[in-house]
Formats: C-alpha cells, structure tokens, sequence
C-alpha cells in the first residue's frame, strides 16, 4: 500500500530504510540522491547497486544537477515561494 504523505515526509526528515519505502528500487534512488546532495558523487558501490537503472542513471545525475542550480539561482536572487506551495525545511 502506497503512503504519500509519509513518503513526503520521509524524503525530507527520513531515511531510505523507512517503512513507507517497500519498493528496493526506491530504496537505491533514494540512497543515489542523498549521496550525490551530500558528497557531490556517487561510490563505486552505490553505482554499482543502481546499475538496474541502466541510462536513466545519467538523467538521475543530471536531473540532481538542474535541481541544485534551481534552487542556488532561487535562493541568490530571493525569488518569493509561488502562493499555496508548500516548503521543505532542507
């Protein structure tokens, strides 16, 4: 059974071994992006796991990448939340 709302939570305050992650996949995209937020890379071991992911791995690395420039390019110029949106304290 699906709980988005813990995902959401669980995203932002949590960890990929949560309850709520069920899916193994999930579970190693989750693990690939806090590491590529966190040391700007992805090990050798995390890499190798996530190899299922084929190409798509790429778009994962660069999807990140565009994130992160959004969000300098926000924060830098103080760019004001769109009314209604909903904030992550991260």
């Amino acid at each position: 059974m699906r709980r988005p709302a813990e995902q959401q939570t669980s995203l932002t305050h949590g960890e990929p071994d949560d309850p709520c992650w069920t899916v193994e996949s999930e579970r190693l995209l989750i693990r690939a992006v806090d590491s590529l937020h966190d040391e700007g890379d992805i090990d050798d071991r995390r890499w190798g796991a996530a190899k299922e992911f084929d190409e798509r791995l790429l778009d994962l690395v660069l999807l990140c990448g565009w994130c992160h420039t959004i969000s300098f390019v926000a924060r830098v110029t103080r760019l004001p939340n769109e009314p209604g949106t909903r904030t992550s304290p991260i």
